[in-house]
């Protein structure tokens, strides 16, 4: 099977992306920080040097193309290394719902393999990106056609996500690093404008509450099932600069800057829009690694001084004004076991490979009586 880098038919959606809009404002005014992650992977029209800067096809050169980026390439070869044993453990015949899987090389390499060792007779992908979810149907229709696969577009960590099979049991997977950006904006909380400084790591702690209430959210979704989660460990500073600093995952943690100049400027959206002296090339990346919080922070940077208007809003940034975009976390296995029992999922099994940092866990979510109800009704 040979795979296509994602098209450039640009997804149908909202000439004004209100939740895209609301995201970038609060970035820039620093109401919110490190809550990005539904809005990177979108395709858009933003160019930079001469090449697209979008981010389903930025992500997909990032986990395709980059040598030192491992995190996806070592998530497939530990899930393709224990396929059997995970086949043993979790029933057979369930429909299939997957979160968030990122990029059709995921589909083609993790997805499909496990809709066929487990007997999936349906597929649901949930992903906020419409042309991911239209792509990933094609591509099951092609290559598993005896599968019943319908997507649904939605952020599935909304307290109101539901996927189509209402309070029937199902295997769900969540896979390659998505289950790793947890929404934690300790910048905010403790008043940082600037890259923390290695002096101010000792105040930033890993934040439990938060993977806890993560895994009760994916309870609520997958009320009594079964879900094939894996995540990365890795507590080496060099390899994870390595890793992150690479050139497309770069341009993929920068993209929705360009994304916010291509659609949410004034002359395409009106008054509430940015004005024509934002610059998105104004802005570098750079991750910082805070291992007291097994944290890889995804930062962007001013390169220079700006001054511009959103809508009635005034902005000034300051060269080397730091915004948190997303959090990559690196937990330990004792850390997502302790979280998982704190939310009520019980650990059917957990391995660690031998050769990466991957981790791939096996849980039974709770039955969710509210979930139940509202199915029900």
């Amino acid at each position: 099977m040979s795979l296509v880098l994602p098209s450039r038919e640009i997804i149908t959606r909202p000439a004004h992306d209100v939740l895209f809009h609301q995201a970038v404002l609060d970035l820039f005014l620093r109401r919110r920080s490190s809550h990005m992650s539904p809005h990177l992977y979108n395709d858009h029209t933003g160019v930079a040097n001469g090449e697209s800067i979008s981010g389903a096809y930025s992500w997909s050169r990032a986990a395709q193309d980059e040598f030192w980026y491992y995190v996806i390439r070592s998530d497939t070869a530990f899930l393709r290394k224990i396929i059997l044993e995970i086949a043993k453990i979790v029933p057979h015949g369930l429909p299939f719902v997957d979160l968030g899987p990122g990029s059709l090389k995921a589909v083609q390499e993790k997805s499909l393999l496990l809709v066929q060792m487990l007997e999936n007779s349906h597929a649901q992908p949930l992903d906020s990106s419409a042309k991911f979810v239209r792509d990933y149907e094609g591509f099951m229709a092609e290559h598993a056609p005896s599968v019943i696969c319908k997507g649904k577009v939605l952020n599935f960590k909304s307290p109101k996500a539901r996927h189509d099979f209402g309070s029937k049991e199902v295997a769900g997977y969540y896979g390659g690093s998505t289950n790793t950006n947890l929404v934690h904006p300790f910048d905010i909380e403790l008043g940082l404008t600037k890259l923390p400084s290695s002096s101010q790591f000792s105040s930033i702690k890993f934040p439990d509450h938060v993977l806890t209430q993560d895994i009760k959210k994916l309870g609520k979704l997958m009320n009594n099932s079964w879900m094939i989660t894996s995540f990365d460990g890795n507590q080496d500073e060099g390899s994870l600069y390595k890793a992150y600093r690479s050139r497309y995952f770069d341009r993929f943690i920068r993209n929705v800057f360009y994304r916010a100049a291509t659609e949410l400027s004034a002359s395409q959206i009106g008054p509430k829009g940015f004005s024509a002296n934002y610059d998105p090339n104004g802005f570098d990346y750079e991750p910082v690694w805070i291992p007291s919080a097994h944290l890889l922070a995804n930062y962007v940077v001013a390169n220079k001084d700006q001054e511009f208007s959103i809508g009635r809003h005034s902005v000034e940034i300051e060269r080397d004004d730091a915004f948190l975009v997303l959090n990559s976390f690196k937990f330990p296995q004792e850390v997502y076991k302790r979280n998982c029992k704190n939310a009520g999922a019980r650990v059917e099994a957990l391995w660690s490979d031998d050769e990466s940092p991957t981790n791939l866990c096996i849980t039974r979510t709770p039955a969710n009586e509210n979930v139940l109800r509202l199915n029900a009704a």
